[in-house]
């Protein structure tokens, strides 16, 4: 959201450090690249603009404990900070010349839908107000998901879960994401504030931590089908992400590709194989087995595509798109590229969030994130 102050010498921005994600920091910049931060440790920024008089920098953002933005507030270029107007849910649009604010009070639900063992149609099977699909067991009949939204605020991370798919109550496992195992009996899990991956059982059995010499942040985390391996993208001490695969035995993270950030990794049933997508769209395929080789481009997938899962052996990728608010998923045949469609979801997909989606390696059961966000523009005089 960049923003010219009135007489055009600075530009105000929100600095995200992670694109999908709303924290971040109010920052400006002026035309000979001066960079200075106005405020920072937001949870959430939706939205800033001038104040006409060009003194002061408004945005959207979360009071204290709140995971949504639920406050307009004011910063000076000195960065003193006040308190304009509480507003729930709000994101900030404009200010006009006059000081009429244009905001929107924003009503977000990320829901979870599936279809499991015993269902004749799919159906809502959200817990809180942001749940987000992470794992499905072999069979259906147990789920991993986290929660991102109003919660977010107890630890500043995220919430994660299991729950078995026959509708009995979630099992909380604390701050952070959990991945479960296709025998339905671990957790893969890591939290911001623990910097660690570990695995944990569910029910009788041993904990115990990956060893994951100079890495200090997990993301996008999956088993292969034999339980055999695990792959993530992996933060080092110098900040950088890359991609990684690692025995579930013992022994170190094996690099498969550097700035691997959003690349959403997926395992091969016995962990031979891993599909990433590129940062400039498309899909790559690695050969983990013996000496490395080059990857190679999966022929057939778009641009806009990601990996869910390996099929049919492993001769198949399904992959997801988002079309619009349609999420349309497609196999493609890893030997000549050959598209088949398998599922389309309409109206229920939000883009720029990655697979979305959790499948069963028979293809028969699912989950997947649908969007149900409604809102309300209102304009608002007299603010000081």
């Amino acid at each position: 959201h960049p923003r010219f102050s009135p007489d055009g010498t600075m530009i105000a921005f929100e600095n995200h450090p992670d694109v999908t994600g709303d924290m971040g920091t109010v920052d400006t910049v002026d035309l000979n690249g001066k960079h200075t931060v106005l405020s920072q440790g937001w949870v959430s920024i939706e939205g800033l603009a001038w104040n006409p008089n060009g003194k002061e920098v408004w945005f959207a953002a979360n009071s204290p404990n709140s995971g949504w933005a639920d406050t307009v507030f004011a910063v000076t270029l000195s960065g003193k900070l006040r308190t304009v107007l509480t507003f729930p849910n709000a994101r900030l649009h404009d200010i006009a010349s006059d000081g009429r604010v244009l905001l929107s009070r924003e009503d977000w639900r990320e829901q979870l839908v599936g279809f499991f063992p015993g269902d004749k149609q799919e159906h809502f099977y959200s817990w809180l107000d942001n749940t987000n699909p992470t794992g499905i067991s072999s069979d259906g009949r147990t789920i991993s998901f986290n929660e991102q939204g109003e919660i977010w605020y107890i630890a500043k991370d995220n919430q994660g879960y299991y729950r078995s798919t026959d509708g009995s109550a979630a099992v909380s496992v604390g701050p952070g994401t959990p991945t479960i195992s296709p025998d339905g009996k671990w957790l893969l899990t890591t939290s911001m504030a623990s910097q660690k991956l570990q695995i944990q059982p569910i029910g009788v059995g041993q904990p115990m931590e990956l060893q994951t010499p100079g890495l200090v942040q997990f993301s996008d985390a999956t088993w292969s089908d034999d339980g055999r391996y695990v792959a993530y993208e992996g933060k080092t001490t110098q900040g950088d992400w890359n991609a990684y695969v690692q025995a579930v035995a013992g022994g170190p993270p094996k690099l498969v590709k550097t700035e691997g950030r959003r690349s959403f990794p997926e395992l091969s049933a016995d962990g031979s194989m891993l599909a990433l997508r590129k940062d400039s769209g498309g899909i790559l395929l690695y050969h983990l087995n013996g000496e490395a080789s080059a990857p190679v481009a999966v022929q057939g997938a778009e641009p806009s595509e990601y990996p869910v899962r390996f099929a049919d052996g492993g001769k198949s990728l399904l992959v997801t798109s988002v079309n619009g608010q349609e999420l349309v998923a497609t196999l493609i045949d890893l030997a000549n590229g050959h598209r088949t469609m398998w599922k389309r979801f309409a109206d229920k997909a939000r883009p720029g969030l990655g697979a979305l989606m959790v499948v069963t390696p028979d293809l028969k059961y699912y989950a997947y994130a649908a969007s149900n966000c409604s809102a309300d523009l209102y304009v608002v005089s007299n603010l000081r």
